[in-house]
């Protein structure tokens, strides 16, 4: 399993998604070191913290650094999503899970853009089992490791997003000001805390159910590996084609 979220260093002794919301699950995060993509370019996390915002939610202060400029980000901690290589800013209801297939691998031939998914041990074992196939004169292929890849509709995001958006209305103002219940005993199918706990539990376990069949296929980074020897090489990986 790629690690798709990390606990940040400065806050091991958060056990929750947002400090401030108790029906919402583990916190993760950046941590130093991470990619980050923001405005098409990209950046190297060297600082992450959590601050309170003006809605008493929580939010991530990030620091963060390229070849060219520096990098202040302050991001609501529900739109950071992992992508599987750097951390993706937005309005994205959803987690992704990326597990590596054990023992399956994508081999590429570069000069004939020959291909073969091969179950082995290991990289250089996939590299022998594909030159017995394709007999080829090439001093290398390309070896990606397989992953699979499911996209789960978080209801912990859907919920903040939803308490941000209530919080964000000034006191006083707006039918979602005061409380979201009225003040009567009105029949109501979601009136507490406690409630919006079940109700997060009943649709993540929905989503599971519903994603569950909702799978691809993604290949890694294409790995070069000789055809001799079938060790790796000590130089960059050749374009493949985008195969």
């Amino acid at each position: 399993m790629i690690p798709m979220s990390k606990g940040l260093n400065e806050f091991n002794h958060t056990n929750r998604f947002m400090a401030t919301d108790m029906y919402l699950r583990e916190l993760f995060g950046p941590i130093k070191g991470d990619h980050l993509t923001w405005d098409e370019q990209e950046f190297i996390v060297e600082k992450c913290y959590m601050v309170p915002s003006l809605t008493a939610m929580m939010d991530y202060s990030i620091t963060a650094r390229n070849s060219a400029t520096s990098l202040s980000l302050r991001v609501p901690v529900e739109d950071m999503t992992n992508n599987g290589w750097s951390w993706h800013v937005g309005k994205f209801p959803f987690e992704l899970q990326i597990e590596e297939v054990a023992g399956m691998f994508h081999v590429v031939d570069p000069i004939y853009q020959n291909t073969f998914d091969v179950r082995a041990p290991d990289e250089a074992h996939a590299t022998a089992k594909a030159q017995c196939l394709f007999q080829s004169d090439a001093q290398y292929f390309l070896v990606h490791k397989m992953y699979s890849v499911k996209a789960l509709p978080s209801a912990a995001k859907m919920l903040a997003q939803f308490n941000r958006a209530v919080k964000s209305i000034p006191y006083g103002r707006g039918p979602l000001s005061g409380s979201v219940n009225h003040p009567d005993p009105i029949d109501s199918t979601c009136r507490t805390a406690k409630e919006l706990n079940r109700l997060q539990k009943a649709l993540e376990v929905a989503f599971a159910e519903y994603a569950s069949i909702q799978t691809w296929s993604t290949l890694g980074d294409g790995k070069p590996y000789s055809t001799e020897d079938f060790q790796i090489l000590e130089c960059s990986a050749v374009a493949d084609g985008g195969v």
